[in-house]
């Protein structure tokens, strides 16, 4: 039964820790960059391709790379599973 009651003093105690009230006053925003304005219109334009490999061709490498040791690995697992499912007699 205390447990219970302990329990519920712990719930209490956090939601009054994780209640905070509301700010009155404005949070002042820096002004954006127009160079980082034009970087999220390049990647927000809807034309098909994933937004990863937008980057250019360091992005292209890099997913490839992934795509390409990712299929490797996969291919080590399958050969190691085949190993061990019908190993060699001595």
């Amino acid at each position: 039964m205390s447990l219970l009651k302990n329990s519920a003093r712990l719930v209490q105690s956090v939601r009054r820790i994780s209640s905070s009230s509301v700010r009155s006053e404005k949070i002042q925003y820096s002004p954006v960059d127009p160079k980082f304005k034009a970087l999220q219109e390049h990647f927000q334009i809807p034309d098909g391709t994933l937004i990863h490999v937008k980057g250019g061709f360091t992005d292209q490498l890099l997913y490839r790379t992934t795509v390409f040791l990712t299929l490797i690995g996969i291919g080590m697992v399958g050969n190691l599973i085949y190993k061990l499912s019908f190993p060699k007699k001595a």
